[in-house]
C-alpha cells in the first residue's frame, strides 16, 4: 500500500510538472521564441513518457491489491487521485488549445512573411544589373 501511495505521489508530482512545461510552452508561442517551443516541446514529451510508465506501475499496482480488505483502504486515496487527474486532463487541455492557436498564428505569420519575400524576389528578377554600363 505504500509503494502505491508514493506512485501516486509521484505521478502527482510529474503532472504538475507537465503543466508547468505547459504553461512555459505557452509563454514561448506567445514570444515566438522557437528555442524554447522546441526545448519544451522535447521536455513535455519526456514528462508524457514518464507518466505513462508511472500510470502502468500503478494500474499494474491496483490490480495486485484487490482484495476486499485493501481495497476499502485505498478507495479515497484512488478516488482523490482520479479526481486529481480528471481536473488536470481539463486543464492541460485548455493550456493545448491556447498552444495550438498560437502556433497556428505563427504557421500564418511565416507563411505571409515567405510570400512577401518570395513576391519581392520575383519583382527583382526582370532587372539584369550586370548588363550596365
Amino acid at each position: 500500500m505504500d509503494l502505491l501511495i508514493t506512485l501516486l505521489m509521484i505521478h502527482t508530482n510529474f503532472m504538475d510538472h507537465i503543466l508547468t512545461s505547459s504553461k512555459q510552452l505557452v509563454f514561448a508561442t506567445k514570444q515566438n521564441n522557437m528555442d524554447l517551443i522546441n526545448f519544451e516541446v522535447n521536455n513535455r514529451e519526456r514528462l508524457i513518457n514518464i507518466i505513462e510508465e508511472l500510470q502502468f506501475k500503478i494500474e499494474e499496482r491496483l490490480n495486485s491489491f484487490f482484495t476486499q480488505e485493501s481495497l476499502e483502504e485505498s478507495t479515497p486515496i484512488i478516488k482523490a487521485w482520479a479526481n486529481d487527474l480528471g481536473l488536470w486532463y481539463e486543464k492541460i487541455g485548455k493550456i493545448d488549445d491556447e498552444i495550438n492557436y498560437a502556433l497556428e498564428r505563427m504557421k500564418e505569420e511565416t507563411s505571409k512573411e515567405i510570400g512577401i519575400i518570395y513576391r519581392s524576389k520575383e519583382s527583382f528578377k526582370g532587372y539584369n544589373l550586370n548588363t550596365l554600363k
